[in-house]
């Protein structure tokens, strides 16, 4: 003979219970998600004001993606502007390698690790734009 499986009875007061345990455990939930939101609204608001402090208010663009704000992080730990012709407008700066070898590490490692690894060696790095960055390769000259 197969045991049976008795129910217990679930009373009212147990059923409200739960509900208000699992409302609970909702509200905390929610509680957390919006405080990560804050958070991340905050940085972004932060970001928002240097920018404009800086006259770059293109980077918003930027600071949507990852790889914008490791870009725009880094560019900023940099100085934010041209090494040799102080020309500080986002769209036209690149990072270049003081000591050549920058084929290499791209190779070796992907280009948001590079923007992680100028705030850690920001000697190795130097900001120059498009055109001074030309000119340096042109010449063979490192300045």
């Amino acid at each position: 003979m197969e045991p049976t499986l008795t129910t217990v009875p679930v009373t009212d007061a147990e059923k409200i219970a739960r509900k208000q345990i699992e409302l609970r455990r909702r509200a905390a939930l929610t509680a957390s998600v919006q405080k990560a939101a804050d958070v991340r609204r905050k940085k972004y608001e932060a970001n928002k004001a240097l920018a404009k402090k800086l006259g770059h208010e293109h980077m918003n663009s930027l600071n949507r993606t990852a790889y914008g704000r490791w870009k725009m992080r880094a560019f900023m730990h940099l100085g934010g502007r041209c090494e040799i012709c102080e020309i500080n407008d986002m769209s036209v700066l690149e990072l270049d390698h003081r000591n050549g070898g920058g084929r290499d590490e791209r190779r070796r490692m992907s280009i948001s690790k590079m923007f992680k690894r100028v705030l850690t060696h920001p000697t190795e790095y130097q900001l120059l734009c498009a055109n001074c960055h030309a000119r340096k390769h042109a010449t063979k000259k490192e300045f």
